[in-house]
Protein backbone atom coordinates (compact mmCIF):
# COMPACT_ATOMS: atom_id res chain seq x y z
CA UNK A 1 0.00 0.00 0.00
CA UNK A 2 1.54 3.26 -1.19
CA UNK A 3 0.64 6.93 -0.78
CA UNK A 4 2.25 10.01 -2.36
CA UNK A 5 1.22 12.65 0.12
CA UNK A 6 -1.20 15.39 1.19
CA UNK A 7 -2.80 13.30 3.90
CA UNK A 8 -2.75 15.46 6.99
CA UNK A 9 -4.21 18.88 6.07
CA UNK A 10 -7.17 19.38 3.70
CA UNK A 11 -6.25 22.88 2.49
CA UNK A 12 -3.12 24.28 0.86
CA UNK A 13 -1.43 27.62 1.37
CA UNK A 14 -2.88 29.17 -1.80
CA UNK A 15 -6.43 28.45 -0.64
CA UNK A 16 -5.73 29.87 2.82
CA UNK A 17 -4.17 33.02 1.37
CA UNK A 18 -7.30 33.63 -0.74
CA UNK A 19 -9.07 34.79 2.43
CA UNK A 20 -6.69 36.71 4.72
CA UNK A 21 -9.39 36.96 7.42
CA UNK A 22 -9.18 33.23 8.12
CA UNK A 23 -7.28 32.10 11.19
CA UNK A 24 -5.06 28.99 11.06
CA UNK A 25 -6.31 25.71 12.54
CA UNK A 26 -5.76 25.03 16.23
CA UNK A 27 -2.40 23.23 16.70
CA UNK A 28 -3.97 20.69 19.05
CA UNK A 29 -6.51 19.76 16.41
CA UNK A 30 -3.83 19.43 13.73
CA UNK A 31 -1.95 16.93 15.89
CA UNK A 32 -5.12 15.07 16.90
CA UNK A 33 -6.23 14.59 13.31
CA UNK A 34 -2.74 13.57 12.18
CA UNK A 35 -2.64 10.98 14.96
CA UNK A 36 -5.95 9.53 13.73
CA UNK A 37 -4.87 9.28 10.09
CA UNK A 38 -1.43 7.86 10.79
CA UNK A 39 -2.79 5.38 13.36
CA UNK A 40 -5.29 4.16 10.76
CA UNK A 41 -2.59 3.79 8.11
CA UNK A 42 -0.36 1.92 10.54
CA UNK A 43 -3.19 -0.49 11.34
CA UNK A 44 -3.92 -1.18 7.68
CA UNK A 45 -0.23 -1.58 6.79
CA UNK A 46 1.18 1.30 4.72
CA UNK A 47 4.27 0.09 2.85
CA UNK A 48 5.67 3.49 1.85
CA UNK A 49 4.66 7.13 2.13
CA UNK A 50 6.09 10.25 0.50
CA UNK A 51 4.90 13.49 2.14
CA UNK A 52 3.45 16.48 0.31
CA UNK A 53 3.37 20.13 1.29
CA UNK A 54 0.08 19.63 3.16
CA UNK A 55 1.90 17.13 5.38
CA UNK A 56 5.02 19.25 5.88
CA UNK A 57 2.69 22.14 6.77
CA UNK A 58 2.02 20.64 10.21
CA UNK A 59 5.69 21.37 10.88
CA UNK A 60 8.58 19.14 9.71
CA UNK A 61 9.74 18.20 13.26
CA UNK A 62 6.20 17.22 14.29
CA UNK A 63 5.66 15.33 11.05
CA UNK A 64 8.87 13.34 11.43
CA UNK A 65 8.08 12.55 15.08
CA UNK A 66 4.55 11.32 14.34
CA UNK A 67 5.66 9.23 11.37
CA UNK A 68 8.34 7.61 13.52
CA UNK A 69 5.88 6.99 16.37
CA UNK A 70 3.52 5.13 14.04
CA UNK A 71 6.34 3.35 12.20
CA UNK A 72 5.24 4.69 8.80
CA UNK A 73 7.99 3.97 6.22
CA UNK A 74 8.60 7.44 4.76
CA UNK A 75 10.64 7.98 1.58
CA UNK A 76 11.97 11.18 0.00
CA UNK A 77 15.16 10.76 -2.00
CA UNK A 78 15.61 14.48 -2.73
CA UNK A 79 14.50 16.10 0.55
CA UNK A 80 17.37 17.55 2.62
CA UNK A 81 17.59 19.59 5.82
CA UNK A 82 19.64 22.77 6.21
CA UNK A 83 22.71 20.70 7.14
CA UNK A 84 22.61 18.81 3.86
CA UNK A 85 21.28 15.57 5.37
CA UNK A 86 18.41 13.49 3.99
CA UNK A 87 15.31 14.31 6.05
CA UNK A 88 13.75 10.87 5.46
CA UNK A 89 15.02 7.60 4.00
CA UNK A 90 15.54 7.74 0.24
CA UNK A 91 14.22 4.29 -0.65
CA UNK A 92 13.50 0.73 0.40
CA UNK A 93 13.32 -2.71 -1.22
CA UNK A 94 10.45 -5.04 -0.30
CA UNK A 95 9.76 -8.59 -1.44
CA UNK A 96 6.23 -9.47 -2.56
CA UNK A 97 5.48 -13.07 -3.58
CA UNK A 98 9.16 -13.64 -4.29
CA UNK A 99 9.54 -10.49 -6.43
CA UNK A 100 11.84 -7.70 -5.24
CA UNK A 101 10.20 -4.28 -5.57
CA UNK A 102 12.26 -1.10 -5.22
CA UNK A 103 10.46 1.98 -3.87
CA UNK A 104 11.64 5.59 -3.66
CA UNK A 105 10.01 8.98 -3.09
CA UNK A 106 10.32 12.45 -4.62
CA UNK A 107 8.80 15.80 -3.72
CA UNK A 108 8.91 19.01 -5.73
CA UNK A 109 8.66 22.41 -4.05
CA UNK A 110 5.78 24.28 -5.66
CA UNK A 111 6.72 27.82 -6.74
CA UNK A 112 4.02 29.46 -4.59
CA UNK A 113 5.45 27.84 -1.47
CA UNK A 114 8.98 29.28 -1.52
CA UNK A 115 8.53 31.16 1.75
CA UNK A 116 7.18 28.11 3.54
CA UNK A 117 10.08 25.95 2.38
CA UNK A 118 12.44 28.59 3.70
CA UNK A 119 10.67 28.56 7.06
CA UNK A 120 10.75 24.76 7.12
CA UNK A 121 14.52 24.89 6.52
CA UNK A 122 14.21 22.14 3.94
CA UNK A 123 15.46 21.82 0.40
CA UNK A 124 13.79 19.72 -2.30
CA UNK A 125 16.67 19.13 -4.69
CA UNK A 126 16.46 18.25 -8.40
CA UNK A 127 13.95 15.36 -8.51
CA UNK A 128 15.08 14.14 -11.94
CA UNK A 129 18.69 13.73 -10.82
CA UNK A 130 17.57 11.90 -7.67
CA UNK A 131 15.32 9.63 -9.76
CA UNK A 132 18.17 8.64 -12.07
CA UNK A 133 20.38 7.76 -9.10
CA UNK A 134 17.63 5.73 -7.45
CA UNK A 135 16.88 3.66 -10.56
CA UNK A 136 20.54 2.62 -10.76
CA UNK A 137 20.82 1.95 -7.01
CA UNK A 138 17.61 -0.09 -6.74
CA UNK A 139 18.39 -2.25 -9.75
CA UNK A 140 21.86 -2.87 -8.26
CA UNK A 141 20.12 -4.14 -5.10
CA UNK A 142 18.13 -6.67 -7.12
CA UNK A 143 14.84 -4.84 -7.68
CA UNK A 144 12.95 -6.39 -10.59
CA UNK A 145 10.29 -3.66 -10.42
CA UNK A 146 10.92 0.00 -9.55
CA UNK A 147 8.13 2.23 -8.25
CA UNK A 148 8.48 5.97 -7.66
CA UNK A 149 6.16 7.91 -5.34
CA UNK A 150 6.10 11.38 -6.90
CA UNK A 151 4.57 14.47 -5.31
CA UNK A 152 5.31 17.08 -7.95
CA UNK A 153 2.12 19.05 -8.54
CA UNK A 154 0.83 19.09 -12.14
CA UNK A 155 1.19 15.82 -14.04
CA UNK A 156 3.46 17.53 -16.59
CA UNK A 157 6.07 17.91 -13.84
CA UNK A 158 5.96 14.19 -13.10
CA UNK A 159 6.32 13.49 -16.83
CA UNK A 160 9.59 15.46 -16.85
CA UNK A 161 10.92 13.11 -14.19
CA UNK A 162 9.69 10.03 -16.06
CA UNK A 163 11.40 11.31 -19.23
CA UNK A 164 14.67 12.02 -17.43
CA UNK A 165 14.92 8.72 -15.51
CA UNK A 166 14.42 5.63 -17.73
CA UNK A 167 13.86 2.45 -15.77
CA UNK A 168 10.96 3.49 -13.55
CA UNK A 169 8.19 0.94 -14.06
CA UNK A 170 5.39 2.61 -12.12
CA UNK A 171 4.84 6.14 -10.81
CA UNK A 172 2.33 6.65 -7.98
CA UNK A 173 1.30 10.32 -8.12
CA UNK A 174 0.26 12.78 -5.45
CA UNK A 175 -1.29 16.22 -5.98
CA UNK A 176 -1.48 15.86 -9.76
CA UNK A 177 -5.28 15.97 -9.92
CA UNK A 178 -5.42 12.88 -12.15
CA UNK A 179 -7.63 9.80 -11.87
CA UNK A 180 -6.18 7.03 -14.00
CA UNK A 181 -8.53 4.10 -14.43
CA UNK A 182 -6.12 3.07 -17.16
CA UNK A 183 -2.48 3.76 -16.18
CA UNK A 184 -0.99 6.49 -18.37
CA UNK A 185 2.05 5.26 -20.29
CA UNK A 186 4.80 7.84 -20.83
CA UNK A 187 8.50 7.46 -21.64
CA UNK A 188 8.49 3.77 -20.72
CA UNK A 189 6.82 4.32 -17.32
CA UNK A 190 3.18 4.04 -16.31
CA UNK A 191 1.51 6.55 -13.98
CA UNK A 192 -1.13 5.77 -11.35
CA UNK A 193 -3.37 7.99 -9.24
CA UNK A 194 -6.74 7.61 -7.53
CA UNK A 195 -8.65 10.80 -6.75
CA UNK A 196 -9.92 12.42 -4.58
CA UNK A 197 -9.88 13.24 -0.84
CA UNK A 198 -9.37 9.62 0.14
CA UNK A 199 -12.68 8.51 -1.35
CA UNK A 200 -11.11 6.20 -3.96
CA UNK A 201 -8.48 3.48 -3.71
CA UNK A 202 -6.32 2.38 -6.61
CA UNK A 203 -5.58 -1.33 -6.93
CA UNK A 204 -2.88 -2.56 -9.30
CA UNK A 205 -2.57 -6.31 -9.85
CA UNK A 206 0.72 -7.50 -11.33
CA UNK A 207 1.10 -11.00 -12.72
CA UNK A 208 4.84 -11.58 -13.11
CA UNK A 209 6.24 -14.42 -15.20
CA UNK A 210 9.86 -15.02 -14.17
CA UNK A 211 12.02 -15.98 -11.23
CA UNK A 212 11.47 -12.84 -9.16
CA UNK A 213 14.64 -11.04 -10.24
CA UNK A 214 13.82 -10.82 -13.96
CA UNK A 215 10.62 -11.15 -15.92
CA UNK A 216 9.90 -12.50 -19.38
CA UNK A 217 8.67 -9.84 -21.79
CA UNK A 218 6.76 -6.64 -21.07
CA UNK A 219 3.59 -6.34 -19.02
CA UNK A 220 0.40 -6.64 -21.07
CA UNK A 221 -2.44 -4.31 -20.08
CA UNK A 222 -5.45 -6.32 -19.06
CA UNK A 223 -7.06 -2.96 -18.41
CA UNK A 224 -10.21 -3.22 -20.48
CA UNK A 225 -11.52 -5.97 -18.28
CA UNK A 226 -10.59 -3.95 -15.20
CA UNK A 227 -12.25 -0.85 -16.66
CA UNK A 228 -15.46 -2.77 -17.18
CA UNK A 229 -15.30 -4.07 -13.62
CA UNK A 230 -14.75 -0.52 -12.31
CA UNK A 231 -17.71 0.77 -14.33
CA UNK A 232 -19.84 -2.09 -13.01
CA UNK A 233 -18.78 -1.31 -9.42
CA UNK A 234 -19.56 2.37 -9.93
CA UNK A 235 -23.03 1.64 -11.34
CA UNK A 236 -23.80 -0.69 -8.43
CA UNK A 237 -22.61 1.92 -5.94
CA UNK A 238 -24.81 4.59 -7.56
CA UNK A 239 -27.85 2.35 -7.17
CA UNK A 240 -27.00 1.70 -3.51
CA UNK A 241 -26.60 5.45 -2.94
CA UNK A 242 -29.95 6.28 -4.58
CA UNK A 243 -31.74 3.68 -2.47
CA UNK A 244 -30.13 4.96 0.71
CA UNK A 245 -31.04 8.60 0.00
CA UNK A 246 -34.52 8.05 -1.45
CA UNK A 247 -36.57 7.73 1.80
CA UNK A 248 -35.57 11.26 2.89
CA UNK A 249 -36.43 12.90 -0.44
CA UNK A 250 -39.70 14.53 -1.51
CA UNK A 251 -41.85 12.50 -3.94
CA UNK A 252 -40.61 14.39 -7.01
CA UNK A 253 -37.02 13.35 -6.30
CA UNK A 254 -38.00 9.82 -5.31
CA UNK A 255 -39.52 9.42 -8.78
CA UNK A 256 -36.33 10.83 -10.32
CA UNK A 257 -34.23 8.37 -8.29
CA UNK A 258 -36.41 5.47 -9.46
CA UNK A 259 -35.86 6.47 -13.08
CA UNK A 260 -32.11 6.67 -12.54
CA UNK A 261 -32.03 3.25 -10.85
CA UNK A 262 -33.89 1.70 -13.81
CA UNK A 263 -31.35 3.20 -16.24
CA UNK A 264 -28.44 1.97 -14.14
CA UNK A 265 -29.87 -1.55 -13.94
CA UNK A 266 -29.98 -1.66 -17.75
CA UNK A 267 -26.39 -0.40 -17.86
CA UNK A 268 -25.31 -3.13 -15.41
CA UNK A 269 -26.78 -5.82 -17.65
CA UNK A 270 -24.74 -4.39 -20.54
CA UNK A 271 -21.61 -4.23 -18.33
CA UNK A 272 -21.96 -7.90 -17.43
CA UNK A 273 -22.37 -8.92 -21.07
CA UNK A 274 -19.19 -7.04 -22.03
CA UNK A 275 -17.27 -8.43 -19.06
CA UNK A 276 -18.11 -12.00 -20.06
CA UNK A 277 -16.91 -11.27 -23.61
CA UNK A 278 -13.35 -10.40 -22.49
CA UNK A 279 -10.98 -13.28 -21.80
CA UNK A 280 -9.63 -13.41 -18.27
CA UNK A 281 -6.44 -15.28 -19.25
CA UNK A 282 -3.41 -13.70 -20.91
CA UNK A 283 -0.09 -15.38 -21.68
CA UNK A 284 2.99 -13.83 -20.06
CA UNK A 285 3.23 -10.98 -17.54
CA UNK A 286 0.25 -8.69 -17.27
CA UNK A 287 -1.18 -5.91 -15.12
CA UNK A 288 -4.66 -4.84 -14.20
CA UNK A 289 -5.56 -1.49 -12.62
CA UNK A 290 -8.79 -0.56 -10.87
CA UNK A 291 -10.15 2.51 -9.10
CA UNK A 292 -12.27 1.29 -6.17
CA UNK A 293 -14.75 3.70 -4.51
CA UNK A 294 -14.40 3.43 -0.73
CA UNK A 295 -18.15 3.31 -0.28
CA UNK A 296 -20.40 2.22 2.57
CA UNK A 297 -20.72 -1.18 0.90
CA UNK A 298 -17.09 -1.91 1.83
CA UNK A 299 -16.92 -3.07 5.47
CA UNK A 300 -14.95 -0.93 7.89
CA UNK A 301 -11.62 -2.22 9.16
CA UNK A 302 -12.57 -2.98 12.82
CA UNK A 303 -9.42 -1.38 14.25
CA UNK A 304 -9.81 1.76 12.17
CA UNK A 305 -13.52 2.00 13.05
CA UNK A 306 -12.59 2.09 16.74
CA UNK A 307 -10.09 4.89 16.11
CA UNK A 308 -12.66 6.96 14.18
CA UNK A 309 -15.36 6.42 16.80
CA UNK A 310 -12.99 7.62 19.52
CA UNK A 311 -12.03 10.65 17.44
CA UNK A 312 -15.67 11.58 16.84
CA UNK A 313 -16.50 11.27 20.55
CA UNK A 314 -13.64 13.61 21.39
CA UNK A 315 -14.84 16.05 18.69
CA UNK A 316 -18.28 16.11 20.31
CA UNK A 317 -16.75 16.69 23.75
CA UNK A 318 -14.58 19.54 22.50
CA UNK A 319 -17.45 21.18 20.64
CA UNK A 320 -19.67 20.99 23.75
CA UNK A 321 -16.91 22.63 25.78
CA UNK A 322 -16.51 25.43 23.24
CA UNK A 323 -13.07 24.24 22.14
CA UNK A 324 -11.86 24.35 18.52
CA UNK A 325 -12.74 21.31 16.42
CA UNK A 326 -11.34 20.45 13.00
CA UNK A 327 -8.40 21.59 10.90
CA UNK A 328 -9.96 23.99 8.43
CA UNK A 329 -8.99 27.68 8.72
CA UNK A 330 -11.74 29.57 10.51
CA UNK A 331 -13.18 33.02 11.05
CA UNK A 332 -12.28 34.88 14.25
CA UNK A 333 -15.01 35.02 16.85
CA UNK A 334 -15.80 37.50 19.59
CA UNK A 335 -18.01 35.60 22.08
CA UNK A 336 -20.88 37.19 23.96
CA UNK A 337 -24.16 35.77 25.19
CA UNK A 338 -27.17 35.90 22.88
CA UNK A 339 -30.53 34.21 23.06
CA UNK A 340 -31.18 31.56 20.45
CA UNK A 341 -33.79 32.47 17.86
CA UNK A 342 -37.20 31.05 18.93
CA UNK A 343 -37.87 27.74 17.26
CA UNK A 344 -34.23 27.26 16.27
CA UNK A 345 -32.64 26.00 19.45
CA UNK A 346 -33.10 26.82 23.09
CA UNK A 347 -30.97 28.29 25.84
CA UNK A 348 -27.98 30.46 25.06
CA UNK A 349 -25.01 30.23 22.74
CA UNK A 350 -22.13 32.45 21.77
CA UNK A 351 -22.18 34.59 18.65
CA UNK A 352 -19.85 36.74 16.61
CA UNK A 353 -20.18 40.47 17.11
CA UNK A 354 -20.47 40.97 13.36
CA UNK A 355 -23.01 38.21 12.74
CA UNK A 356 -25.20 39.27 9.80
CA UNK A 357 -27.48 36.21 9.78
CA UNK A 358 -30.83 36.25 11.61
CA UNK A 359 -32.20 32.72 11.20
CA UNK A 360 -35.15 31.46 9.19
CA UNK A 361 -37.78 32.25 11.84
CA UNK A 362 -36.97 35.94 11.47
CA UNK A 363 -37.52 35.63 7.71
CA UNK A 364 -40.89 34.02 8.40
CA UNK A 365 -42.11 37.20 10.09
CA UNK A 366 -42.85 38.59 6.61
CA UNK A 367 -42.59 35.44 4.49
CA UNK A 368 -44.80 33.09 6.51
CA UNK A 369 -45.98 31.03 3.53
CA UNK A 370 -42.42 30.52 2.31
CA UNK A 371 -41.26 29.50 5.80
CA UNK A 372 -44.13 27.03 6.13
CA UNK A 373 -43.20 25.41 2.83
CA UNK A 374 -39.48 25.37 3.68
CA UNK A 375 -40.29 23.39 6.83
CA UNK A 376 -41.54 20.54 4.62
CA UNK A 377 -38.24 20.27 2.69
CA UNK A 378 -35.13 18.23 3.38
CA UNK A 379 -33.23 21.50 3.92
CA UNK A 380 -35.22 22.00 7.15
CA UNK A 381 -33.95 18.64 8.48
CA UNK A 382 -30.34 18.98 7.32
CA UNK A 383 -28.74 18.98 10.77
CA UNK A 384 -30.79 15.98 11.88
CA UNK A 385 -29.10 13.86 9.19
CA UNK A 386 -25.74 14.68 10.77
CA UNK A 387 -27.00 13.89 14.25
CA UNK A 388 -28.11 10.45 13.12
CA UNK A 389 -24.60 9.86 11.82
CA UNK A 390 -23.14 11.37 15.03
CA UNK A 391 -21.23 13.96 13.00
CA UNK A 392 -23.00 17.11 14.18
CA UNK A 393 -19.87 18.08 16.11
CA UNK A 394 -17.61 17.85 13.06
CA UNK A 395 -17.05 21.28 11.47
CA UNK A 396 -16.00 19.69 8.18
CA UNK A 397 -19.57 18.38 7.86
CA UNK A 398 -21.57 21.02 9.73
CA UNK A 399 -20.93 23.81 7.21
CA UNK A 400 -23.29 22.27 4.66
CA UNK A 401 -25.99 21.36 7.22
CA UNK A 402 -26.43 24.77 8.86
CA UNK A 403 -26.57 28.39 7.70
CA UNK A 404 -23.70 30.86 7.57
CA UNK A 405 -21.05 28.71 9.25
CA UNK A 406 -17.57 29.92 8.21
CA UNK A 407 -19.16 32.34 5.70
CA UNK A 408 -18.61 36.13 5.45
CA UNK A 409 -21.02 37.71 7.91
CA UNK A 410 -21.57 34.29 9.47
CA UNK A 411 -20.23 32.54 12.53
CA UNK A 412 -17.13 30.55 13.26
CA UNK A 413 -18.68 29.22 16.48
CA UNK A 414 -20.04 25.70 16.14
CA UNK A 415 -22.52 26.22 18.99
CA UNK A 416 -24.10 29.26 17.35
CA UNK A 417 -24.26 27.46 14.02
CA UNK A 418 -26.00 24.37 15.40
CA UNK A 419 -28.37 26.24 17.73
CA UNK A 420 -29.35 29.59 16.28
CA UNK A 421 -28.59 28.88 12.62
CA UNK A 422 -29.35 25.18 12.37
CA UNK A 423 -30.39 23.54 9.09
CA UNK A 424 -30.11 24.93 5.55
CA UNK A 425 -32.31 27.98 6.03
CA UNK A 426 -33.38 30.93 3.88
CA UNK A 427 -30.08 32.77 4.25
CA UNK A 428 -28.00 29.76 3.22
CA UNK A 429 -29.21 30.44 -0.33
CA UNK A 430 -30.27 34.09 -0.32
CA UNK A 431 -27.46 35.51 1.83
CA UNK A 432 -27.33 37.09 5.30
CA UNK A 433 -30.51 39.00 6.08
CA UNK A 434 -29.85 41.20 9.11
CA UNK A 435 -29.73 44.46 7.11
CA UNK A 436 -32.88 43.45 5.23
CA UNK A 437 -34.80 42.66 8.44
CA UNK A 438 -33.71 45.83 10.23
CA UNK A 439 -34.53 47.94 7.17
CA UNK A 440 -38.06 46.52 7.23
CA UNK A 441 -38.33 47.26 10.94
CA UNK A 442 -37.24 50.88 10.32
CA UNK A 443 -39.84 51.21 7.60
CA UNK A 444 -37.16 51.77 4.97
CA UNK A 445 -37.38 50.95 1.29
CA UNK A 446 -36.45 47.30 1.61
CA UNK A 447 -38.67 45.86 -1.08
CA UNK A 448 -37.18 43.75 -3.83
CA UNK A 449 -40.08 43.15 -6.15
CA UNK A 450 -37.96 44.17 -9.11
CA UNK A 451 -35.58 41.30 -8.45
CA UNK A 452 -32.80 43.64 -7.35
CA UNK A 453 -31.28 43.76 -3.87
CA UNK A 454 -33.26 45.64 -1.23
CA UNK A 455 -31.89 48.85 0.20
CA UNK A 456 -29.42 48.11 2.98
CA UNK A 457 -29.32 44.42 2.12
CA UNK A 458 -26.97 44.16 -0.81
CA UNK A 459 -25.76 40.75 0.38
CA UNK A 460 -29.16 39.16 -0.31
CA UNK A 461 -30.21 37.72 -3.66
CA UNK A 462 -33.70 36.84 -4.82
CA UNK A 463 -32.60 34.51 -7.63
CA UNK A 464 -30.14 31.85 -6.49
CA UNK A 465 -27.60 30.68 -9.08
CA UNK A 466 -26.64 27.03 -9.39
CA UNK A 467 -23.13 27.86 -8.12
CA UNK A 468 -24.56 28.45 -4.63
CA UNK A 469 -26.14 24.99 -4.54
CA UNK A 470 -23.03 23.33 -5.97
CA UNK A 471 -21.03 24.62 -3.02
CA UNK A 472 -22.47 21.78 -0.94
CA UNK A 473 -24.06 19.46 -3.52
CA UNK A 474 -20.59 18.46 -4.70
CA UNK A 475 -19.88 15.49 -6.98
CA UNK A 476 -18.32 13.46 -4.17
CA UNK A 477 -21.55 13.79 -2.16
CA UNK A 478 -24.04 13.34 -5.01
CA UNK A 479 -22.14 10.90 -7.25
CA UNK A 480 -22.21 13.61 -9.90
CA UNK A 481 -26.00 13.38 -10.12
CA UNK A 482 -26.90 16.94 -9.05
CA UNK A 483 -29.11 18.27 -11.83
CA UNK A 484 -29.86 21.88 -10.82
CA UNK A 485 -33.14 22.37 -12.75
CA UNK A 486 -34.49 19.03 -11.57
CA UNK A 487 -33.51 19.42 -7.90
CA UNK A 488 -34.73 23.02 -7.88
CA UNK A 489 -38.29 21.72 -8.19
CA UNK A 490 -37.92 20.03 -4.78
CA UNK A 491 -37.41 23.34 -2.96
CA UNK A 492 -39.98 25.50 -4.78
CA UNK A 493 -43.50 25.78 -3.43
CA UNK A 494 -46.15 28.14 -2.07
CA UNK A 495 -44.60 31.53 -1.31
CA UNK A 496 -41.27 30.27 -2.55
CA UNK A 497 -41.29 30.45 -6.31
CA UNK A 498 -43.75 27.62 -6.91
CA UNK A 499 -47.36 26.52 -6.40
Amino acid sequence: MLDAGDLLLPIDSASARANPALLPPDPTEITRRAQLILSALARTGLTAFTPGERDLAIGPPLLRRLLAEHKIPTLAANLYDDRGRLFFDADRVVEVAGVKVGLFGLIRALPDDAERWKAWRLDARDPSAAARDEVVALHARGAAIVIALVHAGPYAEAQKIMQAAPGIDWVVLGHSGMNFETPDEFAGSRALEAMTMGKDFGRLDLHVVGDGTTRTGPFVDRGRRAQLQAILDDHQQQIADYRKRAPEQPPILQAHFSDQIAKLEKAIAHDLDELRAHAAKIQGSWFENRIIPLAATIPDHPGVALLVAGYNRESQRRASAGLPVGVTPHLPTAPHAVAATPGEGAGTATADENLRYTGSVACGGCHAEALKFWQTTAHARALATLKRAKRDGDPTCVGCHVTGFMRPGGTGDLRVATARLRDVGCEACHGPGLDHVTAEQRGGDAGHGDGGPPKGASTMQRQVPASVCLGCHTPDQTNGDFDYPHYLKAILGPGHGGV
